[in-house]
């Protein structure tokens, strides 16, 4: 007698074969990742942390903070201006328009999209705190108009349920800055978004106790390449692992304000260029990495102050720059606003790509980003948990604040997609985005997402911006659910070892029927 395999089991064995399949697939993927080196942890003006549209939970320099319901940098609302802006110089030069600048703060360049809504939290101690909460957008202002071209009510933010926005709408290279006294009662400090999606957007945050800078929020882009400070080697929040032998966060530079205000114009309209970290003698960074053969891009110059051949009165040599032991720029000496960028391939066998200044003096050398491209994969696996390398004695971190119980949550925001501003300018195209690896920092669970997320028609022109290129937005994203992240926003699949049970399930089903229909013949 024959007896036949239910069609649903076996759908369910050739779909879990598939996701095994695509698994393996995923994972035989090439390595690529950009690294931009720039300051952001210098001790002496307290941590700037930068905020690229994580969900919430621990993030840099041992802080917990981050979006509540839905990634901001999922659904690309994170914004990074300067090429855009250095675009303006050249049209101004040639045709007579206005120039655009952000001279008096380059954190006014970036900014994030806000839902209605939204939440923000950063986890910090109980007490009586000053906020200052910047908001505009260099390029396109805040839209006058709403998707169904209604008045759009402007900005609307408060944070602890003090109103910092109500209604105010700021044109192009406008920005209202408003600083206040807020009490944290809950352990966190919590922003609330009142406005109508993507109207509201902020460009940083700045905490003050008792007259003193507390700690500095940066809200801006990863999308196209991941930041160093100058942190020791460790796995970061982006879910890369990479970092120097030592503390280095004083070794960053961002030149942008200086670039604004002294009008450089920086090759490319590049933004890396204008931020650089200094190699100390002795510095060796290092990244993670498969095994096998990568071109390697890396970029050498200072916009503001070039590279000296010398150092107190004394010939230095120059600045040289190696990776994986292949020299790739020796002995330069640059004027300001020059640099050298150099590609060449190279051979990673131990798991680690390695950069060194070799014979270069104390900081010397300067690197501004490396662009890191798997070509070919290596037969020989990388090690499954390297060490990092022996770091010079680091100063204390800041301790991470306490957590107290966190309040109820903010019902979600329900995600439409964004306006599409009416062009200013020419919009410079974003560098290509570099994917993250899979690899993740541990990240906390997510807060339950809005139920669903609605599509609306394309917002009206902004009568502010009525020149200015459409701000596209990335379509209104199917809101994450609560599972655990995996790093730049991804989730853990838990799916995959229950189809591979079930699988086997169904093969000893198999195997049992077999051997029944033999006897029964």
């Amino acid at each position: 007698m024959n007896k036949r395999i239910p069609a649903a089991v076996l759908a369910l064995t050739l779909l879990g074969g598939t996701a095994m399949a695509a698994n393996v697939s995923a994972a035989d993927k090439l390595f690529k990742a950009t690294i931009n080196f720039t300051a952001g942890g210098e001790k002496r003006a307290g941590y700037t942390l930068p905020d690229y549209g994580y969900m919430y939970g621990p993030q840099y320099f041992g802080y917990t903070y981050g979006w509540v319901y839905v990634d901001h940098d999922e659904v690309d609302f994170a914004r990074n201006q300067f090429s855009i802006i250095l675009s303006t110089w050249e049209r101004a030069a040639r045709e007579g328009q206005k120039e655009l600048r952000v001279a008096d703060d380059y954190r006014q360049g970036t900014l994030v999209h806000l839902y209605n809504n939204d939440l923000w939290e950063i986890e910090i101690p109980n007490g009586t705190y000053e906020v200052e909460l910047s908001a505009g957008d260099a390029v396109y202002g805040i839209p006058t108009q709403d998707s169904e071209k209604k008045p759009s009510g402007g900005l609307v933010i408060d944070i602890e349920g003090v109103e910092f926005f109500n209604g105010e709408i700021p044109g192009v290279n406008e920005f209202l800055v408003v600083k206040k006294e807020v009490t944290v009662s809950d352990g966190k400090l919590s922003l609330h978004s009142g406005s109508k999606e993507k109207i509201a957007k902020i460009n940083y945050l700045t905490i003050y106790k008792d007259g003193e800078h507390f700690v500095s929020v940066n809200f801006e882009r990863a999308k196209d390449y991941y930041m160093d400070f100058g942190l020791p080697y460790q796995k970061h929040p982006n879910g890369l692992t990479y970092g120097w032998n030592g503390d280095y966060l004083d070794h960053g530079r961002n030149h942008w304000n200086i670039v604004m205000k002294e009008r450089i114009n920086v090759q490319d309209r590049d933004f890396r260029l204008a931020t650089l970290m200094h190699f100390a003698e002795g510095a060796v960074w290092e990244i993670e990495v498969p095994n096998g053969e990568y071109e390697i891009t890396v970029a050498m110059g200072d916009p503001v102050y070039g590279i000296s051949g010398q150092t107190g009165g004394q010939d230095n040599g120059g600045a040289d720059i190696n990776v994986e032991g292949v020299s790739f720029i020796e002995n330069a000496v640059l004027e300001k606003n020059e640099f050298i960028v150099v590609t060449k391939t190279v051979t990673v066998q131990d798991g680690k790509l390695t950069v060194d200044a070799g014979d270069s003096w104390d900081k010397v050398a300067k690197i501004n980003y490396i662009d890191i491209v798997q070509t070919k994969a290596s037969d020989t696996p990388a090690p499954s948990a390297s060490p990092s390398p022996t770091a010079t004695p680091a100063p204390s971190a800041t301790p991470a604040p306490s957590a107290t119980p966190a309040p109820s949550a903010t019902p979600a925001p329900t995600a439409t997609p964004a306006p599409t501003a009416t062009p200013v300018v020419t919009e410079t195209p974003a560098p290509t985005a570099t994917p993250a690896p899979s690899a993740a920092t541990t990240a906390p669970t997510a807060t339950p997402a809005p139920s669903a997320a609605t599509t609306a028609p394309t917002a009206a022109p902004t009568a502010a911006a009525s020149d200015a290129p459409a701000d596209t937005a990335a379509p209104a994203p199917t809101v994450p659910s609560a599972m655990p992240k995996t790093g730049m926003g991804g989730t853990a699949s838990s799916s995959l070892p229950y189809l591979a049970i079930a699988a086997l399930a169904v093969a000893a089903l198999g195997t049992g029927l077999f051997l029944r229909n033999k006897k029964a013949n």
